[in-house]
């Protein structure tokens, strides 16, 4: 069957490369200059300082929940005492939705009155058991096997059913949809469930920070643009559903409350030398702390004026993490205790190993001498393969690198390669210019790239990789791409576009991508039992000549033809009824 679409559809998307020619790096390099001058004057008015606790209380007025089952509260004496909230299976396109909803629900049930443990500790736990991965695979684990491992009285399990952004005909909307339940592990009686899904579409909210916030806007860098919308409609579906939990009577003394922890760590390499600081907002007049173990243990925070309690800590020579998670106290004087863990993005810090800008024999990065810094570019010379060891993290700025011999990435799934972002402005990506070696990534990640990876007149393979919030995610013209078991999401622009050569993709999922998913131009494709949905004009769009190729058995969202958004004249049946499963 033909499938025609013409509804919504946009100017042909020109090729970054098309006037290659001579090759990409050298015109990238002479770029450089130009961007350092603009780059200053966007660092000084890029950052808008967010408030989060402002947000919160102003969000409800542009939110709705839709409640999908009415909710169920067990009696008041049948209540446990000690709980658990588990992992959360995650069920979306997003590999951090899980941990991210099931982080805020913690924030907000800890200020019940049961007796609860941190996530940290019941996640080790449980992979010390050999648990973890079954319950978050959403495995039938009994909550009497888990109660006895975890020693508490309840469990609860959660089922993040949405999470991002649904792209509409004129709007977008911000979503975020959890299934949870509390069992009691001795009877497996159920204690409570919820099912709820919010959204909040893309309409004006105030972000100037007013009062108490405005002492802290001259210090902190609070929250970016692109993740404070699914933030805050995260956290607007968690206060929901825990307003329908029975809450005990007082079964120990509570902590004080905590309205929200913040800082200025995510998403960045913070050097020796620099500055982590820590806001938290909570009742007045007690003792405040925090911890990113292993690090950090018990950092005190100083109380600048009532309920606001702020700390800093200046990185050492010698220290080093990635991935480290905040978690904020704050103690009364009686001794009790409350948490928060924190849910803007994990903290890496460290003195980066430099690289030099041109490699022109063979070169091995190994996770030991991680983080490495690429300053301005990386140049791999045609002779060249640059070999990227399991578990090494990459900072970039400015072009980033560029491969005209060989790279060789292959993390695995415990300890993936990840190529990050050191700077305000997106980094150029790995580019790949008529490279005769072997281009291979294999559980390997990209963020914050104008393009996660660009390849002209070459030969990549890539598996299991995540390419996240690039401008645009993967891009190649001329040569071949094989792409198996990625995800390719967030992307400001297009998720893959292949201009002529040859492309398979297969086992993906590409989704939430802003101006559409792929783009085949003059492309042969082979695109088969992928996830190709929630894009925002199209999910696919053929244009040009001579494109051939088999693109079948896909979900396309809907199994509807007529609601799917393909452009040009492609087949597409026969079609999936349900998604392929991604994680």
């Amino acid at each position: 069957m033909i499938i025609r679409y013409s509804y919504r559809n946009p100017d042909t998307i020109k090729s970054p490369l098309r006037n290659g020619g001579n090759g990409v790096a050298k015109h990238l390099i002479q770029s450089v200059a130009m961007k350092m001058e603009k780059r200053r004057f966007c660092m000084a008015i890029r950052y808008k300082v967010l408030f989060l606790g402002f947000l919160l209380l102003s969000f409800p007025a542009c939110t709705s929940v839709t409640e999908h089952v009415k909710p169920y509260a067990s009696k008041e004496a049948e209540l446990p005492r000690r709980v658990a909230v588990l992992p959360f299976v995650n069920k979306t396109s997003n590999p951090e939705a899980s941990v991210t909803v099931q982080k805020m629900f913690y924030n907000f049930f800890s200020s019940l009155s049961y007796q609860d443990r941190e996530p940290f500790q019941v996640d080790s736990i449980l992979k010390k058991s050999g648990l973890y991965k079954k319950i978050a695979s959403g495995e039938d684990v009994s909550s009497k096997e888990i109660g006895s491992v975890l020693d508490v009285d309840a469990v609860v399990y959660g089922e993040v059913t949405s999470f991002g952004k649904i792209f509409a005909v004129v709007y977008t909307d911000y979503h975020a949809g959890l299934k949870a339940k509390m069992v009691d592990c001795k009877t497996g009686n159920l204690i409570w469930q919820n099912h709820n899904t919010a959204h909040q579409r893309d309409v004006s909210i105030p972000t100037n920070p007013i009062g108490l916030a405005a002492a802290v806007a001259e210090k902190l860098i609070l929250l970016n643009m692109r993740q404070r919308d699914d933030i805050k409609v995260t956290a607007f579906l968690c206060m929901e559903m825990i307003e329908t939990i029975p809450n005990p009577p007082e079964i120990a003394a509570s902590g004080p409350r905590i309205q929200v922890l913040v800082h200025n760590g995510a998403d960045k390499l913070l050097k020796p030398g620099e500055s982590l600081k820590v806001v938290m907002v909570g009742e007045p007049g007690h003792i405040a702390s925090w911890d990113m173990l292993p690090l950090i243990k018990d950092m005190p925070m100083n109380e600048k004026e009532p309920g606001t309690y702020i700390g800093d800590y200046t990185i050492k020579p010698d220290d080093k993490l990635f991935s480290g998670t905040l978690v904020g106290y704050l103690k009364s004087k009686e001794g009790d205790k409350s948490r928060w863990v924190d849910i803007l993005g994990t903290v890496s810090m460290g003195k980066p190993t430099p690289l030099p800008q041109e490699i022109s024999t063979d070169l091995v990065l190994t996770s030991g001498k991680s983080p490495y810094l690429v300053d301005e570019t990386l140049l791999v010379m045609p002779q060249a393969k640059l070999i990227i060891e399991a578990g090494t993290v990459l900072w970039c700025k400015d072009i980033g690198i560029v491969v005209q011999g060989g790279i060789v990435a292959k993390g695995t799934r415990e300890k993936p390669i990840r190529f990050m972002n050191i700077d305000s402005e997106p980094w150029k990506g790995i580019i790949i210019d008529q490279s005769k070696g072997d281009n291979i990534f294999s559980h390997c990640e990209v963020h914050n790239a104008q393009n996660g990876i660009r390849a002209r007149a070459s030969i990549v393979r890539m598996d299991n990789c995540l390419f996240q919030n690039n401008t645009m995610g993967i891009y190649f013209e001329e040569g071949a791409a094989i792409i198996m078991k990625s995800l390719i999401r967030g992307s400001q622009e297009i998720g893959i576009h292949a201009l002529k050569g040859e492309i398979t993709i297969k086992d993906s999922t590409i989704s939430e991508n802003e101006l559409g998913g792929i783009l085949l131009d003059s492309a042969k494709a082979n695109i088969n039992n992928n996830n190709i949905y929630n894009n925002g004009q199209w999910e696919l769009k053929g244009e040009g000549t001579g494109i051939s190729g088999n693109i079948t058995n896909n979900w396309w969202g809907s199994t509807d033809i007529a609601n799917i958004r393909v452009i040009g004249a492609v087949e597409i049946e026969p079609i999936l009824k349900e998604t392929i499963k991604m994680f």
